[in-house]
């Protein structure tokens, strides 16, 4: 029995797909009218239990002995369950049994219609804000602040920022900052800068491309590459650092070339921008 409630464990996959969590938030929002029907439920219960004991305890003694055997039939009818141990004899007890019977039914379709309802409205919920709202991609970027940075002990409002730009988190130490305004900038923090994305209509075509030891271009300045006119090398990275070339920036081996181009490159992966 103890090793069954390890079953349990699966609820946690909840927490993982917010399909699940729909359920969740609709029945929480509907809690209200949930318990008003179940209340109502229950009242009809004891009544008709009551009902149902006062009718048919005079011919059937040893089936209705008392109201919690009524009870055990009220429960069975109006979940439409109708188990058949116990049922009225009597004319009288038959006709109240048969209008037990469509109260039953209507009873069980309330708390469905409720559930039924919080879906539609919150997904129609759903649907409204994301037609209303319009999504705006926003790319990151890291930025470690090394020795001799010029933005060392300098503030947040002070930093020299393109606009459209802005410092979204600070990794300090293995903690995560939020900037504001008078935080100060210190030597080792990691800076995760934040733009708008492209949204030109003509789309840019980035493509990485490593440079091994066998490769033809290590050991050449960029002036001397054979290469088309629709392509150009945006940046390299080496190492830790980002080199801007000009024509006289030889190549090395294990380089990360950014370029620019129109055409295909063999062993270039695409960037997306």
């Amino acid at each position: 029995m103890f090793r069954v409630v390890r079953l349990l464990r699966l609820f946690q996959i909840n927490a993982y797909y917010d399909a699940l969590n729909v359920i969740g938030d609709v029945i929480t929002g509907k809690k209200d009218q949930i318990l008003s029907s179940v209340f109502i439920i229950m009242v009809l219960m004891v009544a008709s239990s009551l009902v149902m004991y006062n009718l048919e305890h005079p011919v059937q003694p040893e089936v209705f002995e008392n109201a919690f055997s009524g009870f055990w039939w009220a429960v069975s009818t109006l979940l439409t369950v109708g188990y058949g141990d116990i049922y009225p004899v009597t004319i009288a007890g038959r006709i109240f049994g048969i209008i037990i019977t469509f109260l039953g039914v209507g009873m069980v379709a309330i708390p469905t219609g409720i559930l039924s309802a919080g879906f539609v409205e919150h997904y129609t919920r759903m649907k409204t804000m994301k037609e209303a709202s319009e999504e705006s991609d926003i790319r990151f970027v890291q930025l470690r602040v090394g020795e001799n940075h010029p933005w060392i002990d300098m503030k947040v409002k002070d930093l020299p920022l393109p606009p459209g730009l802005l410092i979204a988190a600070i990794q300090r130490r293995g903690n995560v900052v939020v900037p504001r305004g008078n935080t100060e900038i210190l030597q080792g923090d990691f800076l995760v800068l934040g733009a708008e994305g492209y949204k030109h209509d003509i789309g840019i075509r980035l493509k990485e491309l490593v440079l091994k030891d066998q490769s033809a271009w290590v050991g050449l300045r960029v002036s001397e590459l054979d290469i088309s006119r629709k392509t150009m090398i945006v940046m390299i990275r080496r190492g830790n650092k980002m080199l801007i070339p000009n024509g006289s920036t030889i190549l090395r081996s294990g380089d990360v070339l950014l370029l620019y181009t129109r055409k295909n490159i063999k062993d270039a992966m695409d960037v997306e921008v």
